[in-house]
């Protein structure tokens, strides 16, 4: 950032990449050192003793390692209340070596597993959705998508709680509203643990409502096509 270069930069959260090209070279990104990690857990404003919170803090960096995400999954624990987040430690660190919780594999599957229970039926419901959307999409699309689950207003409360939970992404655009997608990681969890009959009700669901959309679509294109020739004189009602 600091000097002029023609290099683009990827930043991706998927493993290891073999490409044989010498204009091409990986840098594996770490996890936070401890300090950044207190400056990320201090944003979130928890209620704790002062005494106490060098010994949380030091807690969750070496949980994580300082995985940002991880960190911000289990903050977000802690805005519901000091019991909850240690009782959701408690639950993650369970019958697992401390030892073994530095492979990213286990910690992923035990975080997010305790979370994936901590949900209700319909936050649920919207997550099983997004994890089958290929791309972002803005927050009314997928409220129509899921209309035949959830209500407006259901989708709206659940939303806003997946938010607060940080499950969710969001991106802002110029110009565009902004828009929502799964984090990578907590969709490639969701498609580890539901079964391909849940997936596949939630593949129709979004299928049958781009289905509609092109329908109106073609319609409309059709009858602009109409027009025109019309308008053209290339075709002329009696």
């Amino acid at each position: 950032m600091q000097k002029n270069h023609e290099c683009r930069f990827i930043f991706t959260c998927r493993p290891f990449i073999k490409q044989a090209d010498v204009g091409f070279f990986q840098i594996e990104l770490k996890g936070f050192p401890y300090e950044e990690s207190v400056e990320l857990l201090e944003q979130y404003n928890i209620s704790i003793r002062n005494t106490e919170k060098d010994k949380l803090y030091q807690e969750l960096h070496n949980l994580t390692q300082g995985h940002p995400l991880w960190l911000n999954l289990l903050a977000a624990q802690a805005t519901r209340g000091i019991d909850k987040l240690e009782e959701f430690i408690s639950n993650i660190t369970k019958g697992v070596n401390r030892g073994d919780l530095t492979e990213t594999s286990i910690v992923s599957e035990r975080i997010l597993g305790e979370l994936w229970k901590s949900l209700n039926n319909k936050q649920k419901i919207l997550l099983r959705c997004l994890s089958e959307l290929i791309k972002s999409e803005e927050k009314d699309e997928i409220a129509k998508i899921i209309a035949g689950e959830l209500n407006y207003n259901q989708f709206t409360r659940a939303l806003n709680n997946l938010k607060l939970l940080n499950l969710v992404v969001t991106k802002t655009k110029p110009g565009r509203e902004e828009e929502i997608e799964l984090h990578p990681l907590v969709k490639n969890f969701l498609k580890y643990i539901l079964p391909l009959n849940e997936q596949s009700k939630y593949i129709s669901i979004i299928i049958d409502y781009y289905d509609k959309v092109t329908y109106i679509l073609k319609k409309d294109l059709a009858e602009m096509k109409l027009y025109n020739f019309m308008k053209n004189g290339q075709i002329r009602l009696n």
